[in-house]
C-alpha cells in the first residue's frame, strides 16, 4: 500500500506527516477488515498527534478509533474516544467532524438501548449536516441502521418529540447533548 510505503520513506522528524499516514493507513486496513492493524495504526497516529500537540489530528484519530470500537462492541472505549473527539472537534471548529461524532454517539446510544437519545442526536446531526452540506461518513449505513432500530422502539409521540428536540438544536446545543453521557 502507498501509505505503508510513505511510512518507510518519511523522515522520523516529520511527525505530522507520519501521524497522518498512520491515520490513513488505519482507515485503509480497517476497510480491508483488519481491525487489529487498524487499532495499532490509530494508536501510533494518536501518539504522534499528541506529541506535536495537534488537537484536530487527535480528534480525527479518536473518531475513527471510536467508530471501530463501537462496531466491534467495545462500548466503553467507543464512548471514551467519541466523547473526547467530539469535544476536540467542537473546540477546533471542525463542524463536519462534530456531525460525524454525533452520528456515532447516536449509534452508540441506540446500541445501549437509549432510543430517545439516539433519535435526538441523529436528528440534530442530520439538521446540521443539511445546513453545511456534510457528506456521509464511511460507516453511515451501519450507524443509521442502529438508530432506525432505536426509532422503532419509540411510540409515535416519543419519536416525534425526540426528532423535534434534535431539529431545534443549535450546533452548540447538539454538542452539549452529545457530551451529556447518560448512565449505562
Amino acid at each position: 500500500m502507498l501509505h505503508e510505503h510513505s511510512l518507510r520513506v518519511l523522515p522520523d522528524s516529520s511527525k505530522t506527516s507520519r501521524a497522518a499516514a498512520q491515520l490513513f493507513l488505519g482507515e485503509a486496513v480497517w476497510c480491508l477488515g483488519d481491525d487489529g492493524r487498524a487499532t495499532a495504526h490509530y494508536r501510533e497516529a494518536l501518539a504522534y498527534f499528541r506529541e506535536i500537540g495537534w488537537s484536530a489530528g487527535c480528534a480525527l484519530v479518536l473518531r475513527a478509533w471510536g467508530n471501530l470500537a463501537l462496531l466491534k462492541g467495545d462500548l466503553a472505549l467507543a464512548r471514551q474516544h467519541l466523547l473526547e473527539s467530539l469535544g476536540l472537534c467542537h473546540t477546533a471548529g471542525l463542524t463536519q467532524c462534530v456531525v460525524t461524532c454525533l452520528d456515532s454517539l447516536a449509534a452508540l446510544a441506540a446500541t445501549e438501548g437509549q432510543a430517545t437519545r439516539a433519535v435526538t442526536l441523529w436528528t440534530a446531526a442530520e439538521a446540521i449536516r443539511r445546513s453545511i452540506v456534510v457528506p456521509p461518513h464511511l460507516r453511515q449505513r451501519d450507524f443509521q441502521a442502529r438508530v432506525d432500530a432505536a426509532r422503532a422502539q419509540l411510540d409515535r409521540q416519543a419519536q416525534t418529540a425526540a426528532e423535534a428536540a434534535g431539529q431545534a438544536m443549535s450546533l452548540d446545543q447538539a454538542v452539549a447533548a452529545g457530551l451529556d453521557v447518560a448512565p449505562t
